[in-house]
């Protein structure tokens, strides 16, 4: 898997095509806040979702959204996105980075009760 973290969407975006060009048959997001971000990341927008996921044949590349504080926001808006573009859910390999304890270990902060992880 690819890492993407560029925090420039057009440069992450033409990464992203370049990797799967060149044989990569998975991409790892990597969003700004992330414990793995080191720095980098990709902007938390839906738009840098959105533009870096823009081409990408989704249908045989596997998506991984490293787990991060924001990973539930960013489900929401790959759900919205896949939607417009109408993709079979059978047909897609994804992966969300929603792993609190992960995000509890990195970070000293959970953003959610302890009860709603329960649940």
């Amino acid at each position: 898997s690819q890492r993407i973290d560029d925090p420039d969407i057009a440069r992450a975006s033409a990464q992203a095509l370049q990797d799967i060009a060149e044989g990569a048959t998975g991409l790892s997001l990597v969003f700004e806040g992330a414990p793995n971000a080191f720095g980098y990341g990709l902007p938390r927008t839906a738009e840098a979702l959105e533009t870096v996921l823009d081409g990408v044949p989704l249908n045989r590349v596997q998506v991984r959204i490293d787990a991060h504080p924001w990973s539930r926001a960013v489900a929401d808006w790959l759900l919205a996105f896949l939607t417009r573009r109408r993709s079979d859910p059978a047909k897609l390999n994804l992966s969300f980075g929603i792993d609190p304890a992960a995000i509890f270990a990195g970070t000293g902060r959970l953003r959610t009760s302890i009860e709603a992880l329960q649940e």
